[in-house]
């Protein structure tokens, strides 16, 4: 099991945080048809009541339907666009221009509503997608403002083109700015991966941790009363671990435990996770499995280890062999505690049997 696998934010999470964006955008767009309104009232904007409430009813319908994209899972069908950005954004660019078409003498205001609108965009998109989104809007703006206005509410053409290729250098600008950003954003994102795979992951093993350990059994045990399942978890202790250590020293007794960890992390399913807790002994924690299938795992993986050679000197191998204990959930036990202790008493009942043979 990998590390993305554990700790991955769910589909769940990740449309909840899109579904924020566009009722965030949305609250922008409706603050900016209420300063239209206003700019109205007071004589700036010329614009019918009814041109303002085609425009607002735009908007709710636009949003409405780009909220409901997450929340029925149809973002899983827009590859080209994983994280949500690009479709919120050209729906920006038509809209914003639209407001633009109802009241062009709030043309520059709107114009600067685009750069708070990029925000939606930072830590997602470099500097092509920027300026590719940017292009949109202005070749928006030029279709709205040469194209469609009367030309009485518009300065002249070398003024609109000279606004626009001022538009065009600041946003080429905010493109180097959010390329940085995603940059940072994605170093940053690789170095909580780095930390967070440090902090549950033994560095002997490179098993996961006992902290990792109690993580995924609180896991595992919830999952199972509400699905009702089966779990099983193996305890596997090194047998004479003291001996080798006494007679060959602690580094071979180190090289011992790496290879039973590795052995026992290469026999078991994808599904199951093997962890170091400390010392020599190891759990394996077997999802969906009834103790008839844990047994069978832990003869396979008391046959592999003892099969395999461990050499102490030049000249010299040895067979290590390791004491299995097994508890499964809900026969042995329905808490943490519960579980560890069964697996436990079984442990100490494997390793007196073979201290006895």
């Amino acid at each position: 099991m990998r590390l993305a696998d554990l700790y991955q934010a769910s589909d769940q999470e990740r449309r909840q945080a899109r579904k924020r964006g566009i009722l965030l955008a949305t609250a922008g767009y409706l603050l900016a048809l209420g300063v239209l309104l206003f700019l109205r009232f007071v004589g700036i904007a010329r614009f019918s009541m009814t041109q303002w409430l085609e425009a607002l009813g735009w908007t709710v319908a636009t949003q409405a339907v780009l909220w409901s994209v997450p929340h029925f899972g149809w973002d899983v069908l827009l590859k080209w666009d994983r994280h949500y950005i690009y479709v919120p954004m050209v729906v920006a660019a038509f809209l914003l221009n639209g407001y633009i078409y109802m009241a062009p003498e709030s043309r520059f205001i709107l114009m600067m509503a685009w750069f708070a609108a990029l925000l939606y965009t930072a830590g997602y998109a470099g500097f092509l997608p920027v300026l590719t989104l940017s292009l949109l809007f202005a070749a928006c703006y030029v279709v709205v403002i040469f194209g469609l206005t009367d030309p009485a509410h518009i300065g002249s053409v070398e003024f609109e083109l000279i606004v626009v290729g001022a538009f065009l250098i600041i946003t080429a600008y905010a493109a180097v700015v959010f390329e940085s950003l995603r940059r940072d954003r994605r170093a940053m994102k690789q170095l909580q991966r780095q930390l967070l795979e440090i902090s549950i992951t033994d560095p002997m093993t490179g098993l996961y941790n006992y902290r990792e350990f109690y993580r995924r059994l609180r896991e595992e045990i919830h999952r199972a009363e509400r699905y009702g399942r089966s779990f099983t978890l193996l305890i596997v202790d090194i047998d004479r671990l003291k001996a080798v250590n006494d007679l060959y020293g602690h580094l071979k007794g180190d090289e011992l435990i790496q290879q039973v960890a590795r052995l026992i992390k290469e026999n078991v399913r994808p599904s199951d996770v093997a962890y170091r807790y400390g010392g020599d002994e190891f759990f394996v924690l077997l999802p969906e499995t009834l103790p008839e299938g844990a047994r069978t795992v832990a003869d396979r993986l008391s046959r592999v280890i003892a099969a395999a050679p461990f050499p102490v000197q030049s000249d010299q191998v040895i067979h290590p062999t390791v004491s299995i204990g097994l508890a499964a959930y809900p026969e042995h036990g329905r808490t943490t505690e519960e579980i560890i202790a069964a697996a436990d008493r079984a442990l100490y009942a494997a390793k007196q049997a073979r201290s006895s043979t």
